[in-house]
Parts: C-alpha cells; sequence; structure tokens
C-alpha cells in the first residue's frame, strides 16, 4: 500500500536540496515546512555545511529542558527557548556526521510520518517525535558509517519476526502483538502481560546451541514466567531474504492498518534495520525447526554473586539445548501461554 505522506516527505528532501544548490553564499542555511498542528511548525532544514535536519518552531514557549531531548553522538539539537510575543521558539536537530545522511534521512521521514498520520495536537507531535527518536538514538552513537545488519544479526532479526508473524500477531492481533515485540529496545524480544519470550536463532544445519547475550536473559528468576523458542533456519535459493520476509509482513500489516506499519517501521528501525540498506541481505531462508522450552527452575543458568565491588559485568555463555531436554514443551503448550 503506497504511503502517500511518507512519498511526500521523501520529496520535500529533494526539494530542500535543489533550493539549498542555488542559495545565496550569505544564507546561513535553508528551511522547507513540512506541516503544521495547531502552534507548531515542522521544517526540513539544511545548514550552511549542507547537513539535514529538522527544525520544530512554535509560536508558545517550549516545555523541553535539555537533559531531556535524545543525545546522540552523531546528531546536535539546539533548544531556543525565547520568551516575547515577537519570538518564535524552536528546536534545531543537526546530523553532525554527513557519512549517516541517508539512514538519518529514512529516520526521521519515519517519526514525521507516523505523529503527522496519529492526528495529535501540535505539543504531542513534538513530545512523540523525541520520545521515538529517543528509542532509537543508539544506532547514531556509532563512530563511523551506519554498520550493516551482520549475517548473524539477518538471522536474528529473521527469527523474531518468524515468531512475530507466526504466532504472536495472529494470537494477540496486529496491535497488541506489535507492542509485545518488544526484543528492540529490551531484554528479552517478547514481553506479553503474563509471560516473557526469548527467541534464539540459528543457521545451523544440525546443532542446538544458542548463545546467551547476557548472565540473567535466560535465567528463571524473572518478574514472569519465561519461555525460550529455538527457531532453525536453513539456507535455501527458495527460501526469502529478509527484506522479502519484511515486506511480506508489512504487505499483512498495512491491510489492516497504515499507521500500525508505521510502528513496524520504527520496531525495524530499533533493531537497525533501515531500507536503504537493504540491497546487501541477499541471504536467502527457509523456516525450519522450533522448539519450545519453560524456563523454569533448575534450567541451566550462570549466577554469580553480586558486590559493591564488581562493576562492568560482561560476559556471555553457550547452552547445549539437547542437553535440556527436560524443559521442552509442545507447540499446544506453548499456544496456551500466548492466549
Amino acid at each position: 500500500m503506497k504511503n502517500t505522506f511518507l512519498d511526500h516527505l521523501k520529496e520535500k528532501w529533494q526539494e530542500i536540496e535543489k533550493i539549498y544548490s542555488v542559495k545565496n553564499e550569505k544564507i546561513s542555511g535553508v528551511e522547507l515546512l513540512i506541516f503544521q498542528r495547531n502552534n507548531i511548525s515542522f521544517y526540513f532544514y539544511i545548514n550552511d555545511k549542507s547537513l539535514p535536519g529538522v527544525l520544530i518552531k512554535s509560536k508558545d514557549k517550549f516545555f523541553f529542558k535539555d537533559d531531556n531531548l535524545p543525545k546522540a553522538k552523531n546528531w546536535k539539537i539546539i533548544n531556543s527557548n525565547k520568551s516575547g510575543d515577537d519570538k518564535i521558539n524552536s528546536i534545531t536537530m543537526i546530523l553532525e556526521n554527513k557519512e549517516f545522511e541517508v539512514t538519518f534521512k529514512e529516520t526521521v521521514n519515519s517519526l514525521v510520518s507516523k505523529i503527522y498520520d496519529k492526528k495529535s495536537n501540535g505539543n504531542e507531535c513534538v513530545l512523540n517525535f523525541f520520545n521515538n527518536l529517543d528509542e532509537i538514538k543508539n544506532f547514531f552513537d556509532d563512530e563511523t558509517y551506519p554498520k550493516r545488519l551482520s549475517e548473524d544479526e539477518q538471522v536474528g532479526l529473521f527469527g523474531e519476526l518468524v515468531i512475530l508473524n507466526d504466532f504472536i500477531l495472529k494470537k494477540r492481533g496486529i496491535k497488541e502483538g506489535l507492542e509485545c515485540w518488544t526484543g528492540p529496545s529490551k531484554k528479552h524480544d517478547f514481553t506479553l502481560p503474563e509471560s516473557l519470550l526469548e527467541v534464539k536463532t540459528t543457521k545451523s544445519p544440525k546443532l542446538r546451541v544458542i548463545n546467551a547475550s547476557s548472565m540473567n536473559q535466560l535465567s528463571p528468576e524473572q518478574t514472569k514466567p519465561l519461555y525460550l523458542i529455538f527457531q532453525r533456519l536453513n539456507k535455501k535459493q527458495s527460501g526469502k531474504t529478509l527484506p522479502e520476509y519484511i515486506s511480506e509482513i508489512s504487505d499483512n500489516i498495512s491491510a489492516d492498518s497504515k499507521d500500525l506499519l508505521k510502528t513496524f517501521s520504527i520496531k525495524l528501525l530499533q533493531s537497525k534495520y533501515f531500507e536503504s540498506q537493504s540491497k546487501y541481505y541477499f541471504e536467502k531462508y527457509d523456516k525450519g525447526e522450533q522448539l519450545f522450552f519453560n524456563i523454569k527452575q533448575g534450567f541451566p543458568h550462570v549466577k554469580i554473586s553480586y558486590s559493591d565491588a564488581i562493576s562492568n559485568i560482561k560476559f556471555a555463555y553457550k547452552i547445549d539445548l539437547d542437553k535440556c531436554l527436560d524443559f521442552k514443551i509442545n507447540k499446544e503448550e506453548f499456544d496456551k501461554v500466548l492466549s
């Protein structure tokens, strides 16, 4: 389904770049209005160093403290909180690393498109923009050119999407299902009202060995019951690439709601999946074996004694699931967890 406002934003970037290319050298930068909502106006902006940004103006005083604005190494946010009836208060967000330009524009387009369609008032638009931006800022903390997903990261995201598409969205519906997908931002991949789900995906044709990325990720000592899904992916020419599978899920979501499609897009950004990099993801996978485990007391995990003298703990370990079959449950039992 065509997202007309998203297309509009892409055209606006092209338009402001043309304006900038013929600007007077004395001008410090150019701005182009995107949309207005009540007393708030959103602009695309290019500064005197040809770096893109977003400019938000208000006829009223902003109530944003600098400490509450999302910070990242590769962008700068300027909060101009002036007073007086003849003054316009503004917040300017400028990219500071040209290498991130393509992914920056893609990110901004997704965030602006989402808040535009929500029909919120002006102040809510600003708040939602920065709240969503805060959830994806880690990507822009990299020192060098935005890194593409490694093959292991592609496999991990593919596995999460299999569980999202085949189980969560069908059992919980699209809106609640997307809310439950917390892998891009939290410790566990899915946070349901009654339970937690962690997905471990492998492309190994035989082994059932998984990596635990933190000490308590697969510990039974959680606030809710924890379940593990082991997902195997098989490399096959008849399978799907990660972008093809994402496109398939996107089509299903957009048929239900364009707004929820934007929510899905932002979740993908949080997962460091950018459409502009999708051409590099060409490995094809087919869904293979699925196993389900109840991470209850006795499940193998690492436990240490804490002390104020210990800090900055970082380690990972492997678990052989063939030695954990006492904790295995069948698909019917797993379905009940989702109901």
